[in-house]
């Protein structure tokens, strides 16, 4: 009898011990219906690691259905990925505290209507019970928010893209641009001015994909170009 409680009171222990310490402010599953050709913030999931701390988890790639014409990032944490990575451990040095991690995508659709869906599991390398499996539901509808009067619908918006120097906007919409921000693919600003005019020289940057963001007085307009 004596042995049979024993048993019984490790087992209630082990169950106590086992209880999930991860927490997501929002939920396990992110449902986004977009226009935005160029996603970062909004593809951001929080969670919390309880009596743990962040570099005591990992993350393993269960699955993507990803458009081969879209370009998808990943950044665990901040540390960043130019495609979908299989597995790691997070860097708690990366991130916000040492108990609070994110997940977070950098998506560009290149205005191809269509959507993805990509699953991670969190797992904790010290207690697997603890663990939880994220969905992220993205689609893109180049058609959902685009006002049919915008400047950058009725004329050509830059030209040439690719392009080698110097970047053009068309003279005609000139005095609708209010502001003037280029990123680049890694999500960081590298030219910001609340000045437009008629072209703009990036012979400086290096080679690759940008987003051209562009604001009027009511609306904030992304593009794609390419610099080679």
């Amino acid at each position: 009898m004596r042995i049979l409680i024993i048993i019984l009171v490790l087992l209630t222990s082990i169950g106590f011990g086992a209880k999930a310490q991860l927490s997501f402010p929002n939920g396990n599953v992110l449902n986004l219906n977009t226009h935005l050709d160029y996603l970062y913030f909004e593809t951001e999931v929080l969670f919390h690691t309880g009596n743990y701390i962040v570099d005591d988890y990992r993350w393993e790639k269960i699955s993507d259905s990803v458009d081969n014409r879209w370009l998808v990032h990943a950044c665990f944490n901040g540390d960043c990925w130019i495609s979908l990575p299989d597995s790691s451990n997070f860097v708690g040095e990366y991130g916000i505290n040492d108990t609070t991690a994110f997940i977070r995508f950098h998506v560009w659709s290149y205005q191809f209507d269509g959507g993805l869906t990509i699953k991670y599991r969190v797992i904790n390398n010290k207690d697997s019970l603890d663990q939880a499996v994220l969905t992220f539901n993205i689609h893109y509808s180049y058609a959902i928010g685009i006002n049919d009067k915008s400047p950058f619908r009725e004329y050509d918006e830059m030209y040439p893209n690719p392009v080698r120097a110097e970047l053009y906007f068309n003279s005609a919409n000139i005095s609708e641009f209010k502001s003037l921000r280029i990123i680049d693919i890694g999500g960081k600003t590298v030219f910001e001015s609340s000045y437009v005019a008629e072209y703009l020289d990036i012979s400086q940057l290096p080679k690759g994909f940008y987003i051209i963001s562009v604001g009027t007085s009511d609306q904030l307009i992304n593009r794609k170009i390419f610099k080679n």
